[in-house]
């Protein structure tokens, strides 16, 4: 007796799976949201790659002392090492601006204010409530 139209798709599903293909929409946007992972290969222990890599610097510092990043996560310190490298180029845009913005702290007052401060502080105290209700 042949197979049905839904047994040969759960076969074909099986397939896909096995060979790691994603036909599920919501699966997808799980594994594109998903942050990479690295395997410290001294205790295996599993650290989520992020930009700064605090958790696995930590990691090296308190767990392996003795050890460096390169000895723990070898690819995450070679992606350490090229954004240094990066970062320490000066940008070549060939534009006037060169590079990145940088940003602009917020101005700070000047003390010299206090004392206007201080008179509208007592001119809107001074001023007697207004009451509610018209008779």
């Amino acid at each position: 007796m042949p197979l049905g139209n839904k047994a040969l798709k759960k076969r074909q599903q099986a397939a896909d799976a096995k060979a790691g293909i994603v036909r599920n929409e919501t699966e997808k946007q799980k594994l594109a949201k998903k942050k990479p992972e690295e395997k410290c290969l001294i205790c295996m222990q599993i650290m989520t790659v992020t930009k700064t890599n605090t958790e696995i610097r930590n990691h090296v510092s308190g767990k392996h002392p003795t050890s460096t990043m390169a000895q723990c996560f070898p690819t995450v310190a070679a992606d350490d090492e090229a954004q240094a490298k990066a970062a320490s180029e000066p940008a070549s845009g060939g534009g006037s601006s060169g590079g990145a913005k940088k940003a602009t702290a917020p101005k700070k007052k000047k003390k010299g204010n206090a004392d206007a401060d201080l008179d509208m502080l007592m001119a809107g105290l001074s001023a007697a409530p207004k009451k509610k209700g018209g008779k």
